[in-house]
């Protein structure tokens, strides 16, 4: 009797960013591809190995990519589907910072991983003076879609320490339903296969030991954060209806806009980010929403925020605020916010506490305990009403950008989680402009450029009929930075087309008269 070989396992595969087989698309309209509904096609080892001997040369548009699961369905794109079904049999690195010469990236990657079996090639970006890379590594077992972002985390986090931060993994790929982009050919073109052992990850494995350890950490912090939040939440003598300096602060302004603000580091579209304080490669900080949790000791050391017993740290957006903006001092920032946010109410005094064992004293043990219970009107405005609703318009535009906000609920807490992702530089809606007669309705857009400086458009909504390409060309020339994400084109044009600002301006096709008025590029004189 013959043996029958084992079937080579394949993993779902596409070409180009385009190929998707859901059935509604994420801006709602149903998918109008052929294969919709439909599995996707996949690859193998050996034809990835043939590929890397003998690649394509096509646009990207059309150049092939393979997810490294084994799970291949219609859906199998969403990160949260591969999480849940994914089975993945390959790591893979992307790297395009530091120019980086082939034995360089290999002798990091066989430092953390002793000659483990690789395949090394070029993106079709790379050049000779710009070299870029994509590295390959199977498993001899599967990492399940449910560990597999951590797995990726810890794995990067060690490149980057054994590299001292000069091999710099692009961290999106370690997003479960990440694309991963095959040889394709371009100007610039150089592989090795090292034919080494399979990775295994034992649980006594380095990156495994890591990751455990990183999830630990944050675990016990999230815990010891959401206690922290809830014991602060009601105060004796306070209502729910009172409004405070921080939570008025807070309800205004977004963990990830002050992130951003002060200078740290987001990897991809990730919750994770990297203190500007921290000496080592990782992304220790992790955003959650409206409260953040840092493992960097560098940041335990400066005393950002709110320390756990374990020596972690933990806050919200006040809490970088008070940190970068206030020298740490908690009392003189709610007063300066109260001033500057015209909330005329006694300060509130920040709970006493150990920084260094998260232990917090009683109420009675406060400075001064005249300062804690307030009377019942100290808390509102100038003009004795209580603070506007929360805006259901989704969007938010400070000087880091424009940002859109969703919702989900944490499937570990329960609770409705606000993420806020970048769509945009600066841009401002400042008006809306129609002409003499009502008519040829716009937008005044201000684009604010990496020099800073302002630049306005007088744009025509009539161009929103498209699908949007001449606005953002247009924007785009005068310095507009958009964001890489999927969704952040549709959502540019949704930020721009849902604005209703509070002034109209008149819009006139020429220089000279217009009504009442003789109008110059720079000046208007007369009145409309």
């Amino acid at each position: 009797m013959n043996a029958q070989a084992k079937p080579a396992l394949s993993f779902a595969s596409g070409f180009g960013q385009s190929d998707t087989h859901v059935l509604t698309l994420s801006d709602g309209r149903p998918n109008p591809a052929k294969m919709v509904g439909q599995p996707y096609n996949t690859v193998d080892g050996q034809q990835i190995i043939a590929m890397v001997k003998s690649p394509p040369s096509v646009p990207k548009d059309k150049a092939q990519w393979f997810i490294p699961s084994t799970y291949n369905g219609s859906d199998a794109r969403a990160h949260e589907v591969q999480r849940k079904n994914g089975q993945f049999f390959w790591v893979a690195i992307d790297l395009d910072q530091n120019n980086l010469a082939l034995t360089d990236v290999l002798g990091t990657v066989h430092t953390v991983l002793p000659d483990v079996r690789c395949i090394v090639y070029s993106s079709r970006s790379a050049t000779e003076d710009n070299k870029k890379w994509r590295v390959l590594i199977p498993l001899m077992g599967f990492i399940p879609g449910a560990d597999f972002s951590d797995t990726m985390v810890a794995f990067y986090d060690l490149l980057e320490e054994e590299s001292a931060g000069t091999l710099i993994p692009d961290r999106a790929l370690a997003r479960p339903g990440q694309l991963i982009y095959l040889p394709n050919k371009g100007e610039y073109y150089e592989y090795r296969i090292h034919k080494g052992e399979p990775l295994a990850l034992t649980p006594a494995h380095p990156i495994i030991r890591l990751r455990e350890e990183n999830r630990a950490k944050v675990e016990a912090a999230q815990a010891f954060a959401r206690k922290e939040r809830e014991r602060r939440t009601i105060r004796p003598n306070e209502t729910r209806n009172d409004i405070k300096p921080v939570d008025h602060f807070n309800q205004n302004n977004t963990v990830p806009d002050l992130l951003a603000r002060y200078g740290y580091r987001q990897a991809g579209q990730s919750h994770h980010w990297r203190s500007p304080m921290q000496t080592s490669g990782s992304y220790a900080t992790r955003e959650y929403g409206e409260y953040w949790i840092s493992l960097s000791a560098s940041d335990a050391a400066a005393g950002i925020g709110r320390t756990t017993p374990q020596g972690h740290c933990h806050g919200d957006a006040f809490d970088l605020y008070v940190h970068h903006e206030k020298g740490g001092d908690f009392n003189a920032a709610v007063r300066d916010y109260a001033d500057e946010a015209r909330l005329h109410a006694r300060p509130e005094v920040q709970p006493a506490a150990d920084q260094h064992t998260g232990d917090s004293k009683p109420d009675d043990a406060l400075a001064d305990p005249k300062e804690q219970i307030p009377p019942d009107n100290a808390l509102v405005s100038e003009e004795e009403e209580p603070a506007p609703p929360k805006s259901e318009w989704p969007f938010k535009v400070n000087k880091a950008g424009v940002w859109k906000r969703s919702e989900r609920m944490d499937k570990e807490t329960g609770r409705i989680v606000t993420k806020w992702a970048p769509i945009c530089s600066e841009l401002r809606v400042l008006a809306e402009t129609r002409d003499a007669d009502g008519e040829e309705w716009g937008r005044l857009l201000e684009v604010v450029d990496r020099d800073g400086r302002r630049k306005r458009w007088a744009m025509p909504m009539s161009l929103m009929s498209g699908d949007g390409s001449a606005i953002r060309e247009r924007l785009f020339s005068l310095g507009l930075v958009p964001s890489q994400a999927r969704e952040a084109r549709q959502a540019l044009l949704e930020y721009i087309g849902s604005a209703q600002p509070e002034e109209k301006v008149r819009c006139v096709a020429r220089i000279g008269w217009s009504g009442g008025a003789f109008v110059l590029p720079s000046q208007t004189i007369g009145v409309f």
